[in-house]
């Protein structure tokens, strides 16, 4: 990516292209999410505002973050978030990206709680509370403990919750 003014389509395409030249899975959608996190932007926004012309300054954050990614870092952990069911939640590397295969034991806690008369969940090492939040928030009734020993993990889940 040579010095220039970057519409935001170009770049995102640039950058979608540079990602599959690499043979990064979901290219575009990395490209999109790293994009929008650094305009501090929603996706749809970057197809609103296609043709914005980006500052320099916006331009290096953005590289910043296709950099990191390159070396392998998380999309998550380079943005702050990771979408799990119903939520979109801060993550940190402090904490577990959660996994989709996670909603699984949610759906499976829900399905339990939602037999029960006083309905109870408990949340060991909860990270950024992915668990315990979704149940929560999908099963008021349910009353939910969260707990873990890394103190800032606790702040994550805390400020999730």
């Amino acid at each position: 990516m040579i010095d220039r003014s970057w519409k935001l389509l170009d770049l995102l395409g640039e950058a979608s292209g540079f990602f599959a030249s690499r043979e990064l899975e979901n290219g575009r959608l990395q490209a999109e999410l790293l994009l929008s996190a650094a305009l501090g932007i929603r996706r749809l926004d970057l197809y609103l505002q296609f043709d914005k012309l980006l500052t320099p300054a916006e331009v290096e954050v953005f590289r910043g973050f296709v950099r990191r990614r390159l070396e392998g870092e998380p999309v998550q952990y380079i943005t702050g978030e990771a979408a799990f069911r119903l939520l979109e939640l801060a993550v940190t590397e402090s904490v577990l990206i959660p996994r989709p295969e996670t909603e699984i034991l949610v759906e499976a806690a829900l399905s339990f709680l939602s037999e029960r008369a006083e309905p109870r969940a408990l949340d060991p090492g909860c990270g950024s509370g992915a668990i315990g939040i979704s149940i929560a928030c999908e099963h008021e009734p349910a009353r939910v403990t969260a707990t873990d020993i890394d103190p800032h993990a606790l702040r994550v889940a805390h400020s999730n919750a």
